[in-house]
C-alpha cells in the first residue's frame, strides 16, 4: 500500500497537484487529488459550453438561411421519432416519421414552375430517389469542433419502402418507383412568402413505409444490440423497448433536452456517467459520437445496468428493479424516490419499494411519479418489452 502511495505521490507532484507537506500526507493526498479531479472537471465543461455555444450559432445560421428560402416558420428539423434532410441546396428537404411510418417530401419551386404539371412530377420524382438513396447527416452544419458525417454506411430506408406490386425498393428499380410515386401520389401545394417577399410554391407527396418498417429497423441493429445486453447482464427486450419508445429506431433522433441517438443519451448526464463507468475516464461527448449507434447503445445499455445494479440494486424483486430503472431512465432515480417518500433519498425508498408486490410497485409509480411524461413512459416501455419478448423467443 505505501509503495501505491508513493507512486501516486510521484504522479500528482509532477503536475503540480502537491504544494506543500502536511503532517498527514494521505490526507493531503486525497484533498489535493480531489482538488486536482474539480478543476479537470471545471475545464472540461467549461471545454462543453464552448462546443454548445459554437454549435447554437452554427444551427441559428442554418434555420435562418432555411426560413429566407423556404419563409418564415417553414423551418423543420429532426425530432426523436423524425429524420428530416434538406438536398445540397435546401431546394427540398423529406421529413421521415418513423413512429406512424410515413415519408414527406418537399420542393420549393417558382409559382409558374408549379404550375407546370410534368415539371412538378420530374422534380417530385428526383427527391423520391434521393430520399429512399440517402444516408443521413449527422449535422446538417459544420463547426470548428465538428462536421457532418453520414448516419449509416447503407441508405437510412433500405428495406423499408415498398413499391406498388409490393416489391422492396433498391437501387436497381428505385428510378421507376419514385417516377411511380411522382405519377400516382397526391401532389399538395402550398405557397409561402419568402423573405425577399416573393412567393415560392411548396409541393409535396406523403409515402407509406413498408408494414414491418419497425421490425426491419430493429434487426439492424439486433448483433450490437445482444452484444450489450450480454456484456453489461440487461434483458435485450428492456433495451429494444427502449430504444422503440425514445426514438422509433430513428438514427437522428434529437431531443430539446438536448439528448441524441436511438437511445437518446444526454451528453452532460447518463452520457457522461456512462462512459466513465464503461471507460474511467470523464468525458463530454459531442452529438457525432452519439449519432454512432455502436456507442450509442454501448452507453445506453451500460447506463440502464448502472440504474438496475448500483442505483436499485437492493430492490430484491427483479420486476419491481425493472419498473424502477425505466422510470429513472426518463426522469432520474431521484424523482422514482420522491414518487415513494417524497424526497430524493434513495436509501430511504428502497425499503419501502421491497413492502410492495411488482404489480403494487407498477400502480404506486403511476399515481405517484412527478410528471406524466414517466407514467406514459413506463407504460410504453413496459408494454413493449412483451411484444419484444416474444419476438425474440421466436426468433
Amino acid at each position: 500500500m505505501k509503495k501505491i502511495f508513493l507512486i501516486l505521490v510521484s504522479i500528482f507532484a509532477s503536475v503540480g497537484v502537491f504544494a506543500q507537506e502536511t503532517e498527514d500526507p494521505f490526507e493531503q493526498f486525497r484533498q489535493q487529488a480531489n482538488q486536482g479531479f474539480d478543476a479537470f472537471r471545471e475545464e472540461t465543461n467549461k471545454q462543453w459550453e464552448e462546443y454548445e455555444k459554437a454549435n447554437k450559432e452554427a444551427f441559428d445560421a442554418f434555420k435562418k438561411g432555411i426560413e429566407q428560402k423556404w419563409g418564415e416558420g417553414n423551418f423543420v428539423e429532426s425530432t426523436q421519432t423524425t429524420w428530416v434532410e434538406y438536398d445540397e441546396n435546401a431546394d427540398s428537404r423529406s421529413e421521415v416519421d418513423f413512429e406512424n411510418g410515413e415519408a414527406t417530401v418537399e420542393v420549393l419551386m417558382e409559382p409558374d414552375e408549379a404550375a407546370n404539371a410534368v415539371l412538378v412530377k420530374e422534380k417530385i420524382a428526383e427527391a423520391v430517389k434521393e430520399l429512399a438513396l440517402n444516408k443521413g447527416k449527422s449535422k446538417d452544419y459544420s463547426t470548428e469542433y465538428e462536421k457532418p458525417e453520414p448516419l449509416s454506411a447503407e441508405p437510412v430506408l433500405k428495406d423499408q419502402l415498398t413499391n406498388e406490386e409490393g416489391e422492396t425498393v433498391t437501387p436497381e428499380n428505385v428510378t421507376q418507383y419514385a417516377e411511380e410515386v411522382a405519377e400516382t401520389k397526391p401532389v399538395e401545394k402550398k405557397t409561402v412568402q419568402t423573405e425577399d417577399e416573393k412567393p415560392k410554391v411548396v409541393v409535396s407527396v406523403k409515402i407509406p413505409l413498408a408494414t414491418n418498417n419497425i421490425q426491419t429497423r430493429a434487426l439492424k441493429f439486433y448483433g450490437n444490440i445482444m452484444q450489450n445486453t450480454e456484456r453489461f447482464g440487461v434483458d435485450p427486450q428492456l433495451v429494444f423497448a427502449v430504444i422503440h419508445t425514445e426514438s422509433a429506431y430513428n438514427p437522428k433522433a434529437r431531443s430539446h433536452v438536448p439528448a441524441f441517438g436511438l437511445m437518446q443519451i444526454v451528453p452532460k448526464f447518463a452520457g457522461r456517467d456512462a462512459y466513465n463507468y464503461v471507460y474511467k475516464q470523464d468525458k463530454l461527448l459531442s452529438e457525432n459520437y452519439l449519432y454512432e449507434a455502436v456507442n450509442n447503445i454501448e452507453l445506453g445499455t451500460a447506463y440502464l445496468h448502472m440504474l438496475m445494479d448500483r442505483s436499485f440494486a437492493k430492490v430484491t424483486n427483479p420486476l419491481s428493479r425493472v419498473y424502477c430503472a425505466i422510470c429513472a431512465y426518463n426522469t432520474g432515480a431521484g424523482n422514482v424516490s420522491r414518487a415513494f417518500i417524497g424526497t430524493t433519498k434513495l436509501y430511504q425508498a428502497i425499503p419501502e419499494i421491497n413492502k410492495m408486490t411488482p404489480d403494487e410497485v407498477y400502480k404506486h409509480l403511476k399515481a405517484n411519479l412527478p410528471y406524466d411524461e414517466t407514467k406514459d413512459y413506463l407504460d410504453r416501455v413496459s408494454s413493449r418489452m412483451k411484444v419484444y419478448e416474444n419476438w425474440l423467443s421466436n426468433d
